[in-house]
């Protein structure tokens, strides 16, 4: 629900420029996912993603639930590059013959 007038009044002096420009928009998800990168979401998605929960508060789907698939995928993501990367070097030898400390657990 919206109150029918705004408490505060506005000030001009606060007020900052919104990025309204759709090409701005894919060529950050172009950086950001790769070529072909813009066409991998739709657009209401893509604006939905880098837009702040508080906007348009109530009246639309809230990005919260696109957040936290957001972080799932990328805990799923690192998770994978972990499992697949290479094993570590086996340990070298010391020339001074000591070992290191092995915890039991």
């Amino acid at each position: 629900m919206k109150a029918p007038f705004h408490p505060r009044i506005k000030d001009p002096k606060m007020a900052f420029a919104v990025n309204e420009d759709p090409a701005l928009l894919d060529a950050m998800y172009i950086k950001f996912l790769g070529m072909g990168g813009e066409n991998a979401l739709t657009d209401e998605v893509k604006w939905l993603a880098v837009t702040h929960k508080s906007f348009d508060q109530g009246r639309r789907g809230f990005n919260d639930k696109l957040a936290f698939l957001g972080k799932r995928i990328l805990v799923l993501q690192g998770t994978q590059v972990l499992l697949t990367s290479q094993a570590p070097p086996p340990p070298s030898t010391d020339t001074y013959n000591r070992e290191p400390f092995n915890h039991p657990s």
